[in-house]
């Protein structure tokens, strides 16, 4: 039976049916959730080009991915990231300036000058109101993000690596190249305990969620978690490489590191033991972070792309999200609601995509067609316009259907 809905299916299409096509595959999958050819079909209608504006087709088939226009940079960008809010993007370039995208538009909001060489790393405050950014000028610098103004500066003895605040935005954490790791005061700029201390360049920093502890990535091949308050350290991670980043999850209880042995690997809190070290790349892995809601990982690489991976399973969720001409991604962050990922590349851009279903998984799958299906034979349905997707698709996202609704709107 499941055959035969499939070979229907294949005919609606074929008649210019597209849309009635997708709920006859939905009961198709429903009575055989592993149909190759049902599958196939579906995603092949799913996944043609959209009519959205500024949003090309997905890198691959059953991804879940859809890119924005690009942030163009005269040079390399070395990181981006959004504001707390999501309407903003930061990045970090090797033409020293910091610049604020809307990244709907890849419009440019503001620029940040100042750094007088390289910068290294960009982050918001926690409320938005400030940024912190590193350079290769042996500085962070913390700046008034209404004003653009810098409000303090953070020396240390060499490169720095990269500056990210504390959960509660009172304190920052700077890696250095001068062999430390140094916590800050926001508010004064005076150095909060001494500096942590390793044999070689810190490429990495940043606070575990209740701020106690500080995780750091060493080029020594070991990351390394921190107890703030004794100033000692509390285990290590190893590598066969380098280790260029470490970040905990929204919970803590989970610890990512990426390193130039081409791994990502997750490590568990409470044992100190690796989790699972699935997550690979072709070359060496520059930066893994967590999605918000602590569902994903996010890694990028110097294989020229960033990849999404269950954090329960250490499984790939969308294909390769490659830039133009393969060039080395350096970072990959999520979206404070987790749908998005922005990236940061050396092909002088940085690139927001849209992340919302796994249509690898056949519930979801059979969902969504399920959605368009009904939309397609329901009259009174009223499709979202381009206009009002592009210009609310977080608040669309968020009402019942609307995905669905998107997809048979602009996607067939």
């Amino acid at each position: 039976l499941a055959k035969s809905l499939v070979n229907a299916a294949a005919g609606l299409v074929s008649s210019g049916q597209p849309p009635r096509a997708l709920g006859t595959l939905a009961r198709a999958l429903t009575l055989d959730p592993d149909s190759s050819m049902a599958k196939s079909l579906a995603f092949d209608q799913l996944l043609r080009g959209t009519g959205l504006p500024g949003v090309r087709s997905p890198s691959g088939a059953g991804t879940e991915t859809f890119v924005h226009p690009a942030m163009a940079h005269p040079a390399g960008v070395l990181y981006a990231a959004f504001s707390p809010n999501g309407n903003q993007v930061a990045t970090a370039s090797k033409d020293k300036i910091i610049r604020v995208w809307n990244w709907r538009q890849a419009e440019l909001v503001a620029q940040l000058p100042g750094h007088d060489k390289e910068i290294t790393f960009v982050a918001f405050s926690p409320d938005g109101k400030l940024l912190v950014s590193s350079s290769f000028d042996q500085t962070a610098r913390i700046w008034d993000v209404a004003t653009r103004a810098v409000i303090q500066t953070l020396n240390h003895a060499s490169v720095v690596k990269s500056a990210v605040f504390s959960p509660d935005g009172t304190r920052i954490v700077t890696a250095s190249q001068d062999k430390t790791a140094q916590v800050w005061n926001v508010s004064t700029g005076a150095k909060v305990g001494g500096p942590l201390k390793h044999e070689m360049t810190v490429n990495f920093a940043s606070f575990s969620p209740n701020g106690r502890q500080v995780v750091t990535a060493c080029a020594d091949k070991k990351g390394r978690v921190w107890d703030l308050q004794s100033g000692t350290e509390v285990f290590l991670m190893n590598h066969a490489g380098e280790v260029r980043s470490g970040n905990f999850s929204p919970d803590g209880k989970l610890v990512v590191t990426a390193s130039v042995d081409g791994t990502a690997r997750l490590w568990d809190t409470a044992t100190h033991a690796a989790v699972f070290d699935s997550m690979q790349h072709a070359g060496s892995v520059y930066f893994a972070s967590f999605s918000p809601d602590g569902q994903r990982v996010a890694t990028a690489s110097r294989d020229g792309t960033a990849r999404v991976w269950d954090a329960h399973s250490g499984r790939p969720i969308t294909a390769p999200l490659a830039h133009q001409g393969k060039s080395p991604v350096i970072s990959a962050t999520f979206s404070p609601d987790s749908s998005r990922l922005v990236t940061a590349s050396d092909d002088r851009t940085a690139q927001t995509w849209e992340i919302w279903h796994n249509f690898q998984n056949p519930t979801d799958l059979i969902k969504l067609l399920e959605g368009v299906g009904r939309f397609a034979s329901d009259e009174s349905i009223t499709p979202l316009s381009p206009e009002q997707v592009n210009r609310n698709l977080t608040d669309q996202r968020n009402k019942p259907d609307a995905f669905e609704r998107w997809f048979f709107a602009h996607r067939l």
